[in-house]
Parts: structure tokens; C-alpha cells; sequence
């Protein structure tokens, strides 16, 4: 189980990353919230723990905030959320 949780968790820092790297002013929450869940579907997880969330400004302070069509702008903070299923 630990090794499970363990290639989890960096499955999950990975989708972090490719988050971090489709940023561009531009793009939308929804956009980037895609470009995670499809890198990381083809890196092999089952899917998603819960719903991914990206916010990006005023947005990124909401705990539960839901993702839209909202486009980066420079200077924004942006927010990720996410977890995935690896093996069950």
C-alpha cells in the first residue's frame, strides 16, 4: 500500500508540473485542468481522486472553487487541486 500511495503521490507532483509548464497568458482554467488530466491518463493512472481544480486571481483564493473559462492573465496566482488513482 505505501508504495502505492508513494507512486500516487508523485503522479500527483507530476500533474503539478505539467500544469506549471501549459501556463501561458491566455489559457483558460478549463484548458489547463485538461492538458493535466490527459498527460497524466497517459502516464497510466486510473483517473482522478476528485474533481481537478485549477483557479487562476481572485479565484485561486477559493478552497472550492470551480473551474471556468476564466484566462490567465500575468500576475495572477493560480491554485491547483488534485489527486489520482493508482492501482485501485
Amino acid at each position: 500500500e505505501i508504495a502505492t500511495m508513494k507512486k500516487a503521490a508523485q503522479l500527483a507532483d507530476e500533474g503539478v508540473k505539467i500544469g506549471v509548464n501549459a501556463l501561458k497568458e491566455g489559457i483558460t482554467e478549463t484548458e489547463v485542468l485538461a492538458v493535466i488530466e490527459y498527460e497524466l491518463k497517459k502516464k497510466g493512472i486510473q483517473g482522478m481522486s476528485f474533481s481537478t481544480m485549477v483557479l487562476f486571481g481572485e479565484k485561486s483564493g477559493e478552497p472550492h472553487g470551480n473551474p471556468g473559462q476564466a484566462a490567465l492573465k500575468k500576475g495572477d496566482f493560480v491554485l491547483f487541486d488534485l489527486g489520482v488513482i493508482v492501482d485501485g
